[in-house]
């Protein structure tokens, strides 16, 4: 099922910790060092540079995919933690100067399962995909760059930790070359569990995957918040990154829905989607809140969330299928689509 997704392409780094469960080090959103010329997470230089996102699985199977470049040859470098809790299960790396790729038990110097023959070069982004099954007896692990087996193993020992299971990730934490600079774009993240439309199941390598962020463009059939600024609700919610001095506010039940670009890229399959929602709460009491889908015809609100006092984040809510028919998101549903928010309570 699909968990989690970053095109970093709606924030900056001073959002970083509303958006990661943790933020460790000076890693940045850069600008126009993405792989269409958006933004990318860029770290620089040597040491422990990490963000990591506590997620909730449904089994121990761990799948992500992301775009990587980096500019130089390392002494070592991790790419993926795979952790329970705060412990490393499994890792990849890339191995000193040859630049073939390591998977280990543990962390980036645990017990080494595999080393790649393929060898990445610098200054080219590839995109890089991680598979693993957390298991003492019969774990699995593979490793595909742009699409092609580099290295895998079945039958072995995945397990570090005293349970068969992942619980978030961690990217890019640790290297020895004091100079080196990457970038990760267009990350998914993903467990075994299979979605309800067997057609493009979610829980096996997608490929190399393209990431968008889309901004709603105008109000939609819904429209019930007060807006703090103007009269065009969508107007106060369409920043790339997040601007609080215009919002939109509620009381309880009121809900918006909004019009939304249509898909980027005419005729691509739409393998998952996430909303993001950026709140806080103003006054004491109970508040939460949650996203709307709206999807022929119909309004389909998602798993309510709540919003600290005075303090903005992140929630964030994956859909690996149209929930008005449970199967994929077809081009034309979603262009004839809305998407919002409600005050639950």
């Amino acid at each position: 099922m699909f968990l989690f997704g970053d095109t970093f392409d709606h924030y900056a780094t001073a959002d970083l910790t509303a958006k990661w469960t943790s933020v460790v080090g000076s890693p940045t959103v850069d600008a126009s060092s993405g792989r269409r010329g958006t933004n990318s997470l860029r770290r620089t230089g040597g040491g422990t540079i990490a963000v990591t996102k506590t997620l909730v699985p449904g089994d121990a199977t761990f799948v992500c995919g992301f775009a990587w470049k980096q500019d130089s040859s390392p002494i070592y470098y991790c790419l993926v933690n795979v952790l329970d809790g705060a412990t490393e299960q499994m890792s990849l790396s890339v191995q000193l100067t040859s630049m073939q790729l390591v998977v280990t038990r543990g962390s980036y110097n645990g017990t080494v399962l595999g080393t790649s023959t393929f060898a990445l070069s610098t200054a080219t982004y590839y995109y890089i995909e991680f598979k693993t099954l957390i298991s003492n007896t019969v774990g699995t692990y593979e490793v595909r760059v742009n699409g092609v087996n580099v290295l895998s193993g079945s039958g072995v020992d995945t397990q570090a930790t005293a349970a068969s299971q992942w619980t978030g990730f961690q990217m890019r934490p640790y290297t020895l070359g004091s100079s080196i600079i990457t970038n990760v774009d267009d990350l998914y993240i993903l467990d075994g569990v299979a979605s309800a439309d067997p057609t493009y199941p979610d829980n096996n390598f997608l490929g190399d995957v393209a990431g968008y962020y889309l901004p709603p463009t105008a109000e939609g059939v819904t429209i019930e918040w007060t807006p703090s600024a103007g009269t065009d609700n969508a107007a106060n919610v369409d920043e790339t990154t997040p601007d609080t001095t215009d919002y939109n506010s509620a009381t309880a039940t009121e809900k918006d829905t909004l019009t939304m670009p249509d898909v980027p890229v005419a005729g691509a399959v739409i393998l998952a989607y996430q909303t993001v929602l950026y709140a806080e709460k103003t006054d004491a009491g109970a508040c939460t809140i949650a996203p709307v889908i709206r999807s022929v015809g119909t309004d389909y609100v998602g798993t309510a969330v709540s919003p600290s006092n005075g303090a903005y984040a992140y929630f964030l809510q994956p859909y690996s299928v149209d929930p008005a028919t449970s199967l994929v998101p077809t081009e034309a549903n979603w262009n004839a689509g809305e998407m919002g928010y409600k005050r639950v309570t």
